[in-house]
């Protein structure tokens, strides 16, 4: 339990928790702490007779609610456990949808599945009558009322007009008026009056139990039958496949898999040899990006003056933010990510996810303030051969702006070719500032990578000679902040 905070970090206050969101509980009953799956909740998901009924913290007030992270408190809900309970931040362990199939083995990972799918699609009206509809009374109560027809009559509504039935035959009663015959009419219309009542209220037990049934059966029909607007997903071949079910709406942001769906007029099964051959990790990269615009590590703001692992201050002490990766701490680990973040930077590229490049670069270029010069030489030589130099932005791309503008007459850049792939020019960049320096720590490394591939050495000493010349260059001596 101690060491649980390495493998699953605690959530950061820097941004508001949206209802949908899953996280680790820990969750303390009788005494025992206890990890359980929990889903944060949605106001229009949760009724407030459920509030009065959350043993944990102390609810809000009327229309006061705690969905930010400075308030501390977040309702959620367990599926195995049924209930909604009021949680610390600091007993919430944030996981990834790619975790997710960590718990297969978990006793409420089926109903976790369930439950989420709910949410994400703000569905809580099924949420109710499939999986709490006994769970509370008032709730119950409330739900089997307003699902009977507008024909019928309501249970307050009835004795309210008995009452006012009431009234008036004690009224006719005592009236003198009245003769034999008005007598007879009246005991007539009063057995006409208590019919309806008896009646109303023998359909409302009736229509209720109905109500009852058709929720147990629509629930098992409901686990039989696809989710609507996802798509089932087959990753690998033989013992290794599996499915990964998706939202539709994301198959747009993944070239490749639009394109697998369409070719076979496919509604339900996204198929391609290039699936058959991802492994279940590196697909898991591309579900959580597609489904959260985010993967593991996520890239975290902050305030501080300077990154942990850098030995010195930087120049300029008061440089406003500095970002980290989330749960990245040692050199080593950093390193790791560095050679990971080119790994998933081509596995963008065959998904044909411009989007998750350019998160990707994002992340190398403010993410990593120290690195060795070797790990970067390695990223180089992995990252030049896989990557297409002929490359063209689309217009609207997250990667550039389109065609570059034609160089000036006279300058250096008429004689070499000008890297206009994203990760390739950033790394072009990286060799000419770190010339100097990586060429003196590495020794003959630095140029055994550089004049490896065609034209590499050529562009990288054309453009120091140019920066050189515009006065521009400015030789780090150990940092990545270009």
């Amino acid at each position: 339990m101690d060491k649980l905070w390495r493998y699953y970090p605690k959530i950061q206050p820097i941004r508001p928790l949206k209802s949908g969101e899953c996280f680790l509980v820990q969750y303390r009953d009788k005494g025992k702490k206890e990890l359980w799956i929990g889903v944060i909740c949605s106001e229009e998901m949760i009724s407030d007779e459920v509030w009065r009924h959350c043993p944990v913290g102390s609810p809000p007030k009327a229309g006061q609610w705690m969905t930010e992270l400075d308030r501390r408190n977040y309702p959620v809900y367990l599926p195995r456990k049924r209930r909604v309970i009021w949680a610390n931040f600091i007993h919430l362990f944030q996981i990834h949808r790619p975790s997710y199939d960590e718990f297969e083995s978990c006793p409420d990972y089926s109903d976790f599945c369930q439950v989420l799918n709910w949410a994400l699609k703000d569905e809580d009206v099924m949420f109710w009558e499939r999986m709490a509809l006994g769970e509370f009374k008032e709730r119950q109560e409330m739900m089997r009322l307003t699902t009977a027809p507008a024909g019928n009559v309501q249970p307050r509504s009835t004795t309210g007009n008995a009452n006012a039935n009431q009234k008036t035959t004690e009224q006719t009663r005592l009236s003198p008026a009245h003769s034999n015959a008005g007598e007879e009419s009246h005991s007539q219309s009063q057995e006409n009056i208590r019919k309806p009542v008896a009646q109303s209220s023998c359909d409302i037990v009736a229509q209720a139990a109905q109500v009852a049934k058709i929720a147990d059966s629509q629930e098992s029909i409901h686990r039989k039958e696809p989710l609507q607007g996802r798509v089932d997903v087959y990753i690998g071949i033989g013992k290794n496949r599996k499915i990964h079910n998706m939202p539709r709406q994301c198959l747009p942001k993944s070239g490749l898999l639009e394109n697998s769906l369409k070719a076979r007029n496919q509604t339900i099964i996204a198929s391609n040899p290039i699936l058959d051959s991802t492994s279940h990790a590196d697909f898991a990269v591309v579900l959580s990006f597609l489904e959260i615009g985010e993967y593991t590590p996520q890239l975290i703001a902050s305030r501080k003056n300077h990154h942990h692992l850098e030995k010195k201050l930087t120049p300029t002490p008061n440089r406003g933010i500095t970002f980290y990766l989330e749960g990245l701490i040692t050199q080593e680990e950093h390193e790791k990510e560095v050679l990971r973040c080119g790994y998933i930077y081509m596995l963008a590229q065959t998904f044909e996810i411009p989007a998750l490049q350019a998160l990707v670069l994002r992340k190398l270029r403010l993410g990593f303030p120290v690195t060795s010069y070797r790990v970067m030489l390695m990223l180089v030589a992995y990252v030049f051969p896989r990557l297409d130099a002929n490359f063209t932005a689309e217009p609207g791309s997250p990667l550039g702006m389109g065609t570059t503008t034609a160089a000036p007459q006279g300058s250096l850049a008429q004689h070499y070719v000008k890297e206009v792939e994203p990760l390739r020019a950033y790394l072009v960049e990286w060799l000419v500032v770190h010339m100097a320096t990586a060429s003196r720590a590495e020794g003959s490394l630095y140029w055994e990578t550089v004049c490896k591939f065609e034209g590499l050495k050529k562009t990288v000493l054309m453009r120091a000679a140019e920066v050189e010349i515009d006065g521009r260059g400015k030789y780090a001596a150990g940092t990545m902040m270009i």
